[in-house]
């Protein structure tokens, strides 16, 4: 397998990672006895309401929750798009060589 498409596939792998992550639901875990987890949104957005039995700091505590998924998982899936891109469009030639130069100096 060639450097070229190791990159490739790496890049690709690392760009479906960051899309799933994005899509994965956020949830913390909840101190109250009336839910045990409260639901925050995903990597694309939050939830708009109060969840029942959520603390009344929830918002501030979602908001950054979801802020860190957004921030390491776009991260990641446009490293990966790059990182494939590179590998698959950038070619490398080789230097040509002047035919009318000699090799060894005289």
């Amino acid at each position: 397998m060639s450097p070229r498409l190791y990159i490739a596939i790496t890049g690709g792998v690392l760009a479906v990672v960051g899309f799933f992550a994005l899509l994965f639901p956020v949830t913390l875990a909840s101190d109250s006895l009336i839910i045990e987890s409260i639901e925050c949104g995903n990597g694309f957005g939050m939830v708009s309401e109060k969840p029942i039995g959520a603390p009344d700091n929830w918002r501030t505590t979602c908001d950054s929750a979801v802020s860190t998924r957004q921030g390491w998982s776009w991260g990641l899936l446009g490293v990966g798009v790059l990182t494939t891109a590179g590998g698959l469009f950038v070619r490398t030639t080789p230097a040509k060589r002047d035919e009318g130069s000699p090799t060894q100096p005289a």
